[in-house]
């Protein structure tokens, strides 16, 4: 975390610096380190997912305030930019409730999927560079199985 932020924090530096400009330096704290920022298009809109509160966290000013966004604290597992819209970033859950911000995370809709998203390392989301709206969703059933010689149940994911 500390290497993602120092990077965040070196480029906006060199930026700057070509510009001709001194850079401004905020420091902001959180109860939980953010696990993953997301820049938009616009320089100024960033999202920060902090994994272990399950909350996303977004600033309109390039990092130097924060506010907590209308997820639900605790729910929040996984966050992706969508490659082809510029405004667009997917948060989701280890389970089947979804958010979907369309204006940088201003706000939030939710949505559901009949089973939890994959965790078997691929991503879950796939996006139509053609059609933007177009988002295959890949998910897991999971149940508990007992076989074999092992006389306690274990839980089986499929894709």
């Amino acid at each position: 975390m500390r290497w993602t932020a120092l990077a965040a924090l070196l480029a906006g530096c060199a930026a700057t610096a070509a510009a001709g400009r001194e850079p401004a330096v905020h420091t902001s704290y959180f109860k939980e380190p953010l696990s993953k920022l997301l820049y938009f298009k616009n320089a100024q809109a960033v999202l920060g997912l902090s994994r272990g509160s399950g909350q996303v966290h977004r600033s309109a000013n390039g990092g130097a305030q924060w506010d907590a966004t209308a997820i639900p604290a605790g729910k929040a597992a996984r966050m992706f930019a969508h490659p082809f819209d510029a405004q667009t970033a997917y948060v989701l859950s280890s389970d089947k409730e979804h958010w979907v911000t369309r204006n940088e995370g201003k706000t939030w809709e939710p949505f559901s999927s009949p089973v939890a998203p994959t965790s078997s390392g691929e991503r879950p989301l796939s996006f139509h560079a053609a059609r933007p709206g177009w988002v295959l969703f890949t998910g897991e059933r999971c149940q508990e199985e007992i076989s074999g010689w092992w006389p306690f149940p274990r839980l089986v994911c499929r894709d």
